[in-house]
């Protein structure tokens, strides 16, 4: 059984706030989870996505996985396989996010999508998740 918390799915707040309330199938409780983030690369993603991510408290209560952080390679697969999430963000459609989706759900990994206000995203998402976040900017993505 999957089950993960957070508060984006209130009526009041659809905002990512990850609670310590996440665990896989062997029911270990993770208080600190390894979050990889997927995205494209055709947007600002340093100032859209990680920047308000590592500002959040997120990145206080989580370990935070960025791929295009450093210009350092590093293996996605491994990343995505040794996460206990992946956030996507989908706005921007992308050959390599795609890949990135497909793998976690190989894998097992869960995934939670996040996408823009006014976006239309693909149909084909809700084959690897079911959850899904929309938000109008950076600044409404997280909670603080």
């Amino acid at each position: 059984m999957h089950v993960f918390c957070y508060s984006a799915l209130d009526a009041e707040s659809r905002k990512i706030q990850l609670d310590s309330c996440f665990h896989r199938n062997d029911s270990s409780l993770f208080n600190r989870m390894k979050i990889y983030f997927g995205h494209s690369k055709n947007f600002d993603y340093k100032n859209e996505l990680y920047k308000p991510i590592r500002e959040s408290i997120l990145n206080e209560k989580h370990e935070i996985i960025f791929p295009h952080e450093t210009d350092e390679f590093f293996n996605s697969k491994d990343r995505i396989k040794n996460s206990d999430l992946m956030i996507a963000e989908v706005s921007y459609p992308a050959t390599g996010l795609g890949i990135e989706l497909g793998r976690a759900e190989m894998f097992g990994t869960l995934v939670l999508c996040v996408y823009r206000k006014g976006t239309k995203i693909s149909g084909s998402l809700k084959v690897v998740t079911k959850d899904f976040i929309e938000y109008s900017d950076a600044g409404d993505l997280v909670i603080n």
